[in-house]
């Protein structure tokens, strides 16, 4: 009898042991979000070479081990989770390759750290199978991106208006801030209008998006979430980047198609947002004397030249390109290195820890795919590309469940931009990604209850 008491009592403190690591892991991916979004580069505070955001993804990856181990068989059961695993069983490969191949050591585990984030997809996934308030677990993140993006968005219009307004000392400790914090860059657009590039502005579309398939879905009228749109609509504008209003695009697009149906309540949404948006942009228009959209415009077709020596991102092919790393003239001069390298050898790639050129002593070029590729073949892209679809294709078939329409478009405007500026292989994308592997893993049907089955 007592033995029987004792093994309930040891089975009582399992259950909460495991429950208390599963909610200290969920509310530290919290933070973590939130912290990638606000932080943007990571660097505002620094221990070494460590960042805020990798000693909490480790903090979550060695709390939520034992209980990954012990769940090991149902997080197997899902075919994203195997097909990850394949993609770190062939990184591995690769390294040996880039070993052979004399790559740098520094570089190789350069690689393995852009991951790093991806290390955590087994805890998020399981979060996600339990059944105790799942939707509610989704509305929580989905509003934590909503916050830090707004903020994001508030600083990059606060940003815009200040800089207009300051002589051109407090201009230059201005853009020193950004660059030190490496929060992102400034640079003046056509004759004057400023461009504020931060690192984690992809997340202003995402929340757009989250915000947009909200009142689709809702017959009524949600004037904050209306409001806070038109300003991310202003904010997503002012980061003047190319690859975002194309994710965009697609997105929308995307968005359309899976709501047919409501087209009209979609473009009435669109609509009254887009009045908050015309009240900053006339704003904006008093304060610098140029249409934003129009300049917005213009760079689609035109180059523009920056006002300083390390404005972030601008597009210039005429300027110093010590000083122009995404100029359009050095975007093409890498492709072409990555498409020699990979015609030498594009089945295994140059293994992990490859450079493609001195520019980019990192390792990484602005074209992920390419660079995926060249690294680690074709083989290697297909196995990373295959973990993406198989997130993807459980959002379609279960179409029907909420916050389905955000992860799709999520993930579109992630693979989109990862074509023009690497998200995919750092800790600003990944966390986006991991959003979309918990909407996911959510939809599958597979879900457990900690109390119940241990």
């Amino acid at each position: 009898m007592n033995s029987k008491r004792s093994y309930q009592m040891r089975l009582s403190d399992q259950k909460q042991w495991i429950r208390t690591l599963i909610f200290v892991s969920e509310v530290l991916l919290s933070v973590i979000m939130l912290e990638v979004i606000v932080g943007n580069g990571g660097r505002w505070i620094s221990i070494g070479p460590l960042t805020p955001r990798m000693i909490m993804a480790l903090a979550v990856f060695v709390l939520s081990f034992p209980v990954v181990i012990y769940y090991a068989r149902e997080l197997f059961t899902f075919l994203h989770i195997k097909l990850l695993l394949v993609f770190f069983v062939y990184l591995a490969i690769s390294s040996v390759i880039g070993y052979f191949n004399r790559n740098s050591l520094r570089v190789i585990f350069g690689d393995w750290t852009s991951f790093y984030m991806l290390f955590l997809v087994p805890i998020v996934t399981l979060i996600a199978i339990q059944e105790q308030a799942i939707k509610q677990r989704i509305k929580t993140i989905s509003t934590v991106i909503v916050i830090g993006a707004g903020i994001l968005t508030l600083f990059t219009i606060g940003y815009h208006f200040i800089y207009q307004s300051v002589p051109q000392a407090s201009r230059i400790v201005l853009e020193k801030a950004l660059s030190d914090l490496q929060f992102g860059g400034v640079a003046l657009l056509g004759d004057s209008i400023a461009r504020v590039y931060l690192r984690s502005q992809i997340f202003i579309p995402i929340a757009i998006f989250i915000l947009l398939a909200s009142l689709i879905q809702t017959k009524s009228r949600q004037w904050i979430k209306i409001v806070v749109l038109g300003v991310l609509y202003f904010g997503l504008l002012l980061t003047f980047t190319r690859s975002y209003w194309i994710a965009t695009f697609v997105a929308f697009v995307i968005l359309l198609v899976l709501n047919r149906h409501q087209y009209k309540r979609l473009f009435k949404v669109f609509a009254i947002s887009i009045l908050p948006f015309l009240i900053l942009q006339g704003a904006s228009q008093l304060v610098y004397h140029e249409n934003a959209t129009l300049v917005g415009f213009q760079r689609i077709v035109l180059s523009y030249t920056p006002t300083n020596e390390n404005p972030g991102l601008v597009d210039n092919p005429n300027d110093n390109p010590a000083n122009q790393s995404e100029s359009d003239s050095l975007r093409n001069q890498l492709k072409s290195y990555l498409f020699n390298a990979i015609g030498k050898s594009p089945i295994v790639g140059h293994g992990a820890g490859y450079v493609v050129a001195e520019s980019r002593p990192q390792g990484w070029t602005e074209y992920f795919y390419f660079d995926l590729v060249a690294k680690y073949g074709i083989i290697g892209c297909v196995s990373f590309l295959s973990f993406l679809l198989s997130l993807i294709y459980p959002l379609v078939v279960n179409r029907k469940q909420r916050y389905m329409d955000v992860a799709l478009t999520t993930m579109s405007i992630l693979m989109v931009v990862s074509y023009f500026n690497p998200y995919l292989n750092n800790a600003i994308g990944l966390p986006a990604l991991l959003y979309v592997v918990f909407i996911a893993a959510s939809t599958q049907n597979r879900q457990i209850q900690v109390i119940e089955t241990l």
